[in-house]
């Protein structure tokens, strides 16, 4: 069995062989995260979206879809407790400041035990979660 100190050293040699860019939209990313998810636990729903939304108004560096979907998948196993909502929500804020409008969609398992996700689309497209076809679509936010 790998060390915690054999793996957290492994993270840091993997942030270390970044270029300077990619660590700063990996740093940015994971304060973003673990600021919406701290948001997610002392908010209720309804101010949860107005601060999700003012945060997006803000103009970021210009980065690729792609890119910005890489940092919030690198950076949340790294944010306690993060969920798909925190992701989806983290991912919509980067790209909302890069100009592209995305749609966070909520649904729940189609079969078995209830079970809620949120994932992220993009022009009808699924950049970030599970695929929509394992869970019957509730809402966009």
């Amino acid at each position: 069995m790998v060390s915690e100190r054999v793996l957290s050293m492994g993270i840091i040699n993997s942030f270390i062989t970044l270029d300077k860019e990619d660590k700063y939209l990996i740093i940015k990313t994971l304060i973003l995260g673990y600021r919406i998810r701290f948001m997610t636990w002392i908010y209720s729903f309804p101010k949860l979206q107005e601060k999700i939304n003012k945060m997006g108004d803000k103009k970021g560096p210009e980065l690729g879809v792609y890119r910005i979907i890489w940092a919030v998948q690198a950076t949340s196993p790294y944010i306690l407790r993060s969920t798909c909502l925190t992701k989806a929500f983290t991912a919509q804020v980067l790209l909302s400041r890069n100009d592209c409008p995305s749609t966070l969609r909520i649904g729940v398992k189609k079969e078995s035990d209830f079970e809620a996700h949120a994932w992220l689309e993009l022009d009808g497209v699924v950049v970030l979660g599970k695929s929509e076809r394992e869970y019957a679509y509730l809402t966009d936010l």
